[in-house]
């Protein structure tokens, strides 16, 4: 098990890669599954602030992505499948766990600012249920090295 306290973020000017570099390296180091936590504004009506919800998927309005440019095969293939990004294995464990859990669609964006009116319609449009600044650059890289 490897724990990191805290983050960096794309808003504080560094490359995805960056990003992904935690997610990376506990995966090399024999990590085979990755728990991502942040905290996310709400976009949908009846969770509560603070409220634990489990992220079921996301949509990546950051404009950025840890897999462009040149695929280094041994991080992982170069067109990894995202359709379980957030593995449904582990939510139904964590719903086991605790029934009362809510699942959300995360919707990342850039920041720093955050999201403007127009932009929480538009990714409330997109099926966003929760917005923030994270998680997803590591979400890529977590499925693109198999973990």
């Amino acid at each position: 098990i490897l724990a990191f306290l805290g983050r960096v973020h794309l808003y504080e000017g560094h490359h995805p890669n960056v990003v992904a570099h935690a997610v990376r390296t506990a995966v090399r180091a024999g990590c085979s599954t990755v728990v991502l936590t942040n905290a996310a504004g709400c976009l949908r009506p009846g969770l509560a602030p603070g409220q634990p919800v489990l992220i079921r998927d996301h949509v990546n309005l950051t404009g950025r992505n840890p897999l462009l440019g040149p695929n280094d095969d041994r991080l992982g293939p170069r067109f990894p499948d995202m359709s379980d990004a957030y593995a449904a294995r582990l939510r139904r464990l964590a719903l086991e766990i605790d029934p009362t859990l809510e699942e959300a669609v995360y919707g990342g964006f850039l920041g720093p600012t955050y999201e403007t009116p127009a932009e929480v319609r538009m990714a409330a449009t997109l099926g966003a249920e929760l917005v923030g600044m994270s998680t997803v650059q590591e979400s890529i890289a977590a499925v693109h090295a198999g973990a």
